[in-house]
């Protein structure tokens, strides 16, 4: 007999992707907000987006094209060839986005790892998050081109994940040192995200990638030494800054005035348009947030803050 956990909520963290230092290389994963999915014994046979909340409409009920519904899928497809789960019951989902889509943070990530962890539980958790991964990836290349990986794998895992090889899905865990706090920040109005390639096609001088190249490996030394203060400096992008504060024409102000408040380091998450600032206390947390809350003003920008640890675990049942 197919053991079910019905009921059940299950939570994916939101991430601040690249650190500005490693584009598509690293992640970290947040203690709030998060995106969430109830999951829940149904009528009818099969899985069924019930509700959507907090997606301002943008996500489909359609299960092949929401990232939450295909990654449920493809892990009840593989649970079923492998486990020989009853394929009668019924399956209902409520979704929760707790962060508005295309701002940087891993939005979309989280909610396939939601999606694949919910029927993964709701079935006695018969996977591992490892085992859970592919199906997860094979989720977001299908309905996002330009996915991150690093993203994905740190929604699921928490901490701060570092990609070897995208290819074959080699994710290995940094250390994380005791004592950071982000102060995230992002314009409620649509304004589109960088489109990664448009950073990848990025061509420099070599003595700049050289540096580039410099900073990540001092920022792997630091995280290992907990040292904050070499984080602090190697947090810069020689490649992609300047492109970046041509983009958004907030970005500079912004990142100068969290500075002088406190921060030791800020930059894009991922690619735009939200911004973080690094802190090791809340104390400059708060003047981080107050400063940049200024700058946004400056700008005509109404801006969403939030304050956050680093979230170890990953997605997690509630």
């Amino acid at each position: 007999m197919t053991k079910i956990q019905s009921g059940i909520k299950i939570t994916a963290p939101i991430t601040i992707g690249g650190l500005a230092v490693g584009l598509d290389i690293l992640a970290f994963a947040l203690d709030k907000p998060a995106a969430e999915i109830v999951i829940q014994k149904g009528a009818t046979s099969g899985i069924q987006i019930k509700s959507i909340s907090g997606d301002k409409g943008k996500l489909s009920t359609n299960i092949s094209e929401n990232p939450a519904g295909l990654a449920a899928q493809l892990v009840y497809e593989a649970l079923i060839k492998a486990h020989n789960i009853d394929k009668s019951i019924g399956i209902e989902i409520d979704l929760r986005q707790k962060v508005l889509a295309n701002k940087g943070l891993g939005e979309k990530e989280a909610l396939a790892v939601v999606g694949a962890m919910a029927i993964n539980e709701f079935f006695g958790s018969l996977f591992s998050k490892k085992e859970l991964l592919p199906f997860i990836n094979q989720a977001c290349t299908t309905l996002f081109p330009e996915y991150s990986l690093a993203a994905l794998s740190t929604s699921l895992m928490g901490g701060c994940m570092l990609i070897c090889d995208k290819s074959t899905l080699d994710v290995r865990r940094l250390p994380v040192p005791q004592g950071i706090f982000f102060v995230l920040a992002y314009p409620t109005i649509d304004i589109d995200p960088i489109p990664f390639p448009t950073f990848a096609a990025i061509s420099s001088h070599g003595q700049i990638a050289i540096e580039q190249s410099r900073f990540l490996a001092g920022f792997f030394w630091a995280m290992y030494r907990s040292d904050f203060e070499l984080i602090g400096k190697t947090i810069q992008s020689p490649l992609f800054d300047t492109f970046a504060e041509e983009h958004y024409n907030y970005l500079k102000e912004t990142k100068e005035s969290a500075l002088a408040a406190g921060a030791l380091a800020t930059g894009l998450c991922h690619t735009g348009p939200a911004l973080f600032a690094f802190c090791t206390n809340t104390i400059a947390a708060e003047k981080c947030s107050k400063a940049i809350t200024a700058s946004f003003k400056k700008h005509n920008l109404r801006s969403q803050l939030f304050t956050s640890t680093i979230n170890n675990e990953g997605s997690f049942l509630e």
